[in-house]
């Protein structure tokens, strides 16, 4: 079963991490924004990601 991160930036500023089981029920785990990096930096894929306003919204699949 898959993972995923989903991330809230603005500008450089991480808001927010989270590490989710599934994409549309519940909460998921907070992380650390080094933590995120080094998920995003391990190859990570990217599924979507948005720009609202000022924010920048991500989300990625964790390769297991």
């Amino acid at each position: 079963m898959a993972k995923y991160l989903k991330i809230i930036k603005e500008g450089d500023i991480y808001k927010k991490c989270e590490i989710r089981k599934n994409l549309r029920y519940g909460r998921g785990k907070r992380c650390s924004p080094e933590e995120a990096e080094k998920i995003i930096a391990s190859g990570a894929i990217l599924l979507n990601y948005a720009f609202i306003g000022k924010f920048f919204y991500a989300t990625y699949e964790i390769k297991e």
